[in-house]
């Protein structure tokens, strides 16, 4: 595991741009599929929370091809599906985000029911975001402090799980790792690299949002949703691989359904011939 610098995050970006700017029709169509999937009612959400881990690993996948030379497929989007031994692992990835939003929950929980028992909030200011706007201020200014507690509690524990994550379906769809020990290099690498991290996490998450406060402003909500979270999920399998190899190296060079070679004759049958 390497130690890189801060700016490498600026290299992991430049090269999941490079990335999709070779290859713009495969990896903007996987990001198209991988924003649509979670628009679908009811089922959309916890496919995406289930799968999402599979999802990404097949566009990491597909970024090593675009890396070796070879050319990435919308089909790749789904390579890890072909292999039932990196499934299971990819799966249990959702696990940390399954903790991270029930720690949420519970932090934020003294705040939710602080304003429930306000009074001040029925049906009606829940329907008008001025009216709402209006209740809301007095009740989180009476509690300033909590608040405050509760953001930088809720943060740290979207950073955890972020570390958990962020490296974790590469290692497992490339380095061949189980998931619990996925999570482990993963946050290890983050904890390791987390100038690097941070500054990956902070531009995305800029980029992200400046981009859609302006397409709200222009566009219909669900189609500035579309156009916002379609390049980000296009960059986001590249810039993973990117990091992955970054910090663990190039040891990725042979394809991941390739067989292994087979063992050299064992002593015993040379001594018999």
């Amino acid at each position: 595991m390497r130690k890189v610098d801060v700016g490498a995050s600026i290299e992991w970006i430049g090269a999941a741009f490079a990335a999709v700017r070779a290859h713009p029709a495969a990896f903007l169509v996987m990001g198209l599929i991988f924003t649509v999937i979670p628009l679908v009612p009811l089922l959309g959400g916890i496919v995406i929370l289930l799968l999402g881990p599979a999802l990404l690993a097949g566009m990491i996948y597909a970024a090593r091809e675009a890396d070796q030379g070879r050319t990435p497929k919308v089909g790749h989007l789904f390579q890890a599906f072909q292999d039932g031994d990196r499934i299971g692992s990819l799966i249990a990835l959702c696990l940390p985000v399954f903790a991270a939003l029930l720690l949420m929950i519970v932090v934020a929980m003294p705040i939710i029911i602080a304003i429930a028992n306000s009074g001040q909030i029925d049906a009606q200011t829940l329907s008008d975001q001025a009216a709402l706007a209006a209740a809301l201020h007095p009740i989180l200014s009476a509690m300033a402090g909590r608040l405050l507690l509760t953001l930088v509690l809720i943060v740290v524990i979207a950073f955890v799980a972020g570390m958990l994550t962020f490296l974790a379906a590469a290692c497992i769809m490339l380095g061949r790792d189980p998931a619990f020990v996925a999570m482990r290099k993963s946050f290890a690498a983050c904890a390791r690299n987390f100038g690097a991290y941070l500054i990956t996490v902070l531009l995305l998450g800029l980029g992200l949002g400046l981009l859609r406060i302006v397409l709200s402003q222009l566009l219909p909500e669900i189609l500035a949703a579309v156009l916002t979270s379609t390049p980000y999920y296009a960059l986001l399998g590249p810039l993973t691989y990117a990091a992955y190899r970054s910090i663990f190296g190039d040891d990725t060079s042979a394809p991941v359904n390739e067989a292994a070679p087979p063992p050299p004759p064992s002593s015993s049958h040379t001594l018999e011939a």
